[in-house]
Formats: structure tokens, C-alpha cells, sequence
């Protein structure tokens, strides 16, 4: 079984807007479960649910991104999740949609990767700034410079390269692997956790990721709450070397709103 999950906290129309892009391509027809979670839930957010006929968990205060994974990740019965955000609209058609949950689902089934990424390669969006940092590493003249006198940056930069040029799986063979023409596998050693856009086994994340965030917390929170994203890039998640899949994706961060 899959299920689809989509957080909101405070952005009833940005979440209006990005369930009219899934719903446009029938996304909710894809999966067994769909479910919204809406932290500090207002009238106008469960409207918005209800307008898309979505079964809906709620919240009176904010419980943190965290605590939000955690209380979804567990009334869910599925096995396999894909987690977005309210602000993560649709930007590909039905096909593109039919092909790669299906290529995501296969990965993660025989255990071929822990975590597949499914936001846009193209068109990633905002707040996306790997590819800068990539590209002055690795297509720079002098970047040499930069990987001689930082190399484990230089190395957690790699992963990046399929957001930023067009033969990665050349560039870095040893690192970024081609698995077909929707998809490359890299690992955690080169690219970063994300709470954005990915697909997971639920388990997986339940008893291994938020595992790990709960035994080892991060000093920086976001709100006064733990963060994932925060807790989990560390050196713990690069030595892990976790397989993740980078799909050409589906998703943008507010590229329509």
C-alpha cells in the first residue's frame, strides 16, 4: 500500500492552490491513503480538505515537523510514503507521475534504496541553492582549490551534480550511478536529507531516521521544535551511506504560487 501525506501549518490558500495542481492530474488516484495534516488547524484549513474529499489529522498547536512525521507516520497503515508539502505543487502530467511511482515504489520494495527524492530535477524551485554551491566546487576553474582544502565538502557536494549538469553519473561515476533514464542512485555520503518531496518506506524512517533524531537531537531548532533535516545532516548520515534515488521528480517548491 502507498499513501500520500501533505503537511500545512498556517497556509490554507498556498494548500488550496497545490491540491488543484494534484488533483488537475488525478495524484490522488495513485495511492491507497491520502491524508492532510494540518498543525493548528483552522476552519479554512478543513475546508480546504474537504473541498478535495481528503480524510484530514489535525492539531490545535504546533507539534514541530517532527512531531508532525511522527504522529502521521503512525496512523498511517501503508508501507510506503510520500511526504510533501503544502507548498510542493505539481508541475508534471499523469504519465510522468504513472512512471515514476512506479520506479520508486520497485526501489524501495527490493530495498534497492532507502529514500527516493521525487523533486524536480529541472525545476527544483526555491530555496534550492546546492547547485551554486555544486557548480563553484566542481565547473569552476578554481574550484580545484576549493576540493584540495575542503574535500569532505567537496564530497557532500557530489550528489548535487544531478541537479546541476547533464552527465553526473559520468562526472562522478564512482558516486552517481544511472539506474535508468528516470533515475539515478547516489547515497547519504553525497547528498543531504530532505524533508521535501520523498518517497520512503515507513518503517524505515519510523525506526531508523526519527530514531536516530530523538537519541540525537539537534541543538538548532526550528520554532523551538526539532527539525529533521537539522538533526539528521550530520556525520552520522554520511558515514550511514543510506542508497537514495533522484528521479527526474514531480514536484517544485512554489512554482505556481
Amino acid at each position: 500500500m502507498k499513501a500520500l501525506c501533505i503537511l500545512s501549518w498556517k497556509s490554507h490558500k498556498i494548500l488550496d492552490k497545490t491540491l488543484k495542481t494534484y488533483a488537475e492530474n488525478n495524484l490522488f488516484d495513485f495511492f491507497d491513503e491520502v491524508v492532510v495534516f494540518l498543525q493548528e488547524a483552522t476552519q479554512d484549513d478543513i475546508a480546504i480538505a474537504k473541498k478535495y474529499n481528503l480524510s484530514y489529522l489535525v492539531t490545535k498547536k504546533n507539534i514541530g515537523i517532527d512531531g508532525a512525521w511522527r504522529k502521521i507516520l503512525t496512523a498511517l497503515k501503508s508501507q510506503f510514503v510520500l511526504m510533501l508539502e503544502d507548498d510542493c505543487p505539481l508541475i508534471e502530467n499523469n504519465n510522468a507521475i504513472k512512471v515514476q511511482l512506479k520506479i520508486a515504489e520497485e526501489l524501495l520494495k527490493t530495498n534497492r534504496v532507502n529514500i527516493v527524492r521525487l523533486r524536480s530535477i529541472e525545476y527544483p524551485g526555491d530555496k534550492f541553492n546546492t547547485i551554486d554551491k555544486y557548480r563553484y566546487y566542481f565547473c569552476n576553474s578554481l574550484g580545484w582549490i576549493k576540493r584540495i582544502f575542503r574535500p569532505l565538502k567537496a564530497a557532500r557536494l557530489i550528489g548535487s551534480a544531478i541537479y546541476s549538469i547533464s552527465n553526473p553519473d559520468e562526472k562522478h561515476p564512482n558516486e552517481i550511478k544511472r539506474h535508468n533514464q528516470h533515475c539515478y542512485i547516489t547515497n547519504s555520503s553525497h547528498l543531504n536529507w530532505t524533508n521535501q518531496s520523498v518517497m520512503f518506506n515507513k518503517n524505515f524512517v519510523l525506526h531508523v531516521l526519527l530514531e536516530r533524531v530523538r537519541t540525537h537531537p539537534s541543538s538548532r531548532t526550528l520554532n523551538g521544535f526539532q527539525d529533521i533535516e537539522r538533526a539528521l545532516n550530520c556525520s552520522w548520515w554520511r558515514k550511514s551511506k543510506f542508497p537514495i534515488a533522484v528521479c527526474t521528480g514531480l514536484f517544485t517548491h512554489r512554482r505556481v504560487l
